[in-house]
């Protein structure tokens, strides 16, 4: 009987060990604090969605707090998407289970902003007159993606150096005074799109009108014909640009003489007649005066046609080009690439002339602009 009563205490003693060491190892789990795995991004693009997974070894009840906004579940694993802050941002979270147990946690985020668009721009303009805008870029982590400039709802080439895009306009002579919009909207490499519009002021133009008086045989290479054919020379000659400015240099004035009819000038050829206006530079002097490339370029036009004689046109890159009218002797043609101040020709008096001059076209996209303004600048 003892023994019995010896080994029932014994296994008595044994099952109650057994009972505390469960105990012991319960309360030891239950006091370990959950354990937080989380997936999320260091840095973001502002003012998009962005996705964290948290999971966690027991189920627990999840706390989040982003920008002011907490969010609440009770789960082993959460999924969230939440909209990225621009800067940089904190997230914290707690997990905390069933017995009380939490854990704590902080991540830092930060938020690559919206490039806003530092714009420098002509508040007013003339006609005719060329000017730059400029877009300072953002930082390399912002990479641009797309960027487009608008006057008046017509897009302008845009090209960039180092730290800004540069594009070129002018508003055409006989504009209208008032205000024309200029939109600038850039798309960056995280396909965030921003608009930002200036207004430019369009001045008058107010210039007596001259009375030119050419004779009807000068005149007479002036008809319809002529104009389409040396339209359809320019017009080829543009569509086949170079996107990229290829001048390093200002431009220089390409001939010594004395400046005898102003850019823009509206004038008639006879009395009565239509009011034109005048689309260059005129530079009078004898025929034989060197006429010099204004800046690096090539020649995509040369030879002599009615109405502007002996005829050299410069893509100068960018969309720039330079034209020179009326020459009696042309020493490029079309494909050379010459450099700021090679003698392309000779002043004449080809043509629609009534006397020997260079009559000197700088033109952006087309559209004529004061040659003068180029003159000793590299931009307008």
């Amino acid at each position: 009987m003892a023994k019995v009563k010896g080994t029932s205490w014994v296994i008595a003693a044994l099952l109650g060990l057994a009972a505390i060491g469960v105990t012991a190892v319960l309360t030891a789990a239950e006091a370990t604090p959950p354990r937080v795995h989380a997936e999320l991004p260091a840095i973001v693009p502002a003012e998009l969605p962005f996705n964290i997974l948290i999971s966690a070894d027991r189920p627990v009840s999840f706390t989040l707090s982003y920008g002011g906004e907490q969010h609440e579940a009770v789960a082993q694993e959460l999924r969230l998407e939440l909209l990225a802050l621009s800067g940089a941002q904190t997230l914290t979270l707690s997990a905390r289970d069933r017995a009380g147990n939490a854990s704590h946690h902080r991540f830092e985020i930060f938020g690559i902003p919206l490039a806003q668009p530092l714009v420098r721009a002509p508040e007013r303009v003339i006609p005719g007159e060329p000017f730059s805008i400029r877009v300072a870029l953002p930082p390399e982590a912002i990479a641009i993606s797309e960027l487009r400039i608008s006057l008046a709802d017509m897009p302008l080439r845009v090209f960039r150096n180092d730290s800004e895009a540069v594009a070129l306009g002018a508003v055409p002579l006989g504009s209208a005074a008032g205000e024309q919009l200029l939109t600038i909207k850039l798309i960056d490499g995280f396909n965030r799109t921003v608009v930002a519009n200036h207004t430019l002021r369009v001045g008058d133009y107010p210039q007596p009108v001259q009375e030119l008086n050419v004779a009807a045989n000068v005149l007479s290479v002036v008809t319809p014909e002529n104009r389409a054919l040396e339209a359809a020379v320019v017009e080829a000659a543009q569509a086949a640009a170079k996107p990229e400015p290829v001048w390093r240099e200002p431009f220089l004035l390409p001939a010594e003489g004395r400046l005898s009819s102003p850019f823009g000038a509206p004038r008639r050829f006879v009395r009565g007649g239509q009011v034109a206006f005048h689309h260059g530079t005129d530079i009078a002097a004898p025929v034989g005066t060197p006429i010099m490339a204004t800046n690096r370029g090539t020649v995509v036009a040369a030879g002599f046609y009615p109405i502007r004689g002996g005829f050299t046109m410069i893509d100068h890159g960018g969309g720039v080009f330079s034209h020179y009218f009326h020459q009696a002797r042309l020493h490029v043609q079309v494909g050379d690439l010459i450099e700021r101040g090679t003698l392309i020709g000779e002043i004449g008096s080809t043509g629609l002339s009534t006397g020997p001059h260079l009559h000197w076209e700088m033109r952006v996209s087309g559209i004529s602009t004061d040659p003068l303004a180029w003159v000793d600048r590299m931009f307008p």
